[in-house]
């Protein structure tokens, strides 16, 4: 199973129920059966996460909530499904690389267009 050894590389902490990702496999190899028929049947809900906070450099905290292992399993399987049906937007970077290859032909009307409003003249 891909999403269980991707979340054994993430290590991470335990959840809100305290297991480990080191205890995960035993789990599963007993209660499986049953989480996978409560995810195909539209039953299975999410535990509750652990709400911790981290501090920031600035000396403030941020709160952030840690799922279950087991929870991150099931997100990380869902998310190895639809990555490749579903790709994420493109990276901020590749909009700013395709605005920029596309800016000098847009720079000399744009500041005409700004220079005319300036001046008080209409389009």
């Amino acid at each position: 199973m891909r999403a269980l050894k991707q979340v054994k590389r993430n290590k991470g902490v335990a959840g809100i129920d305290g297991m480990t990702v080191e205890e995960l496999p035993e789990y599963l190899t007993h209660h499986w059966p049953e989480i996978k028929s409560q995810l195909l049947n539209g039953h299975y809900r999410p535990q509750a996460v652990k709400r911790v906070e981290i501090p920031k450099p600035d000396g403030r905290k941020r709160k952030l909530g840690i799922p279950t292992v087991i929870d991150r399993v099931i997100q990380q399987a869902i998310a190895q499904v639809l990555a490749p049906i579903w790709p994420p937007h493109s990276p901020p970077q590749l909009r700013i690389q395709a605005e920029l290859q596309r800016a000098p032909s847009d720079i000399p009307s744009a500041k005409r267009d700004r220079t005319r409003s300036e001046m008080g003249c209409r389009s």
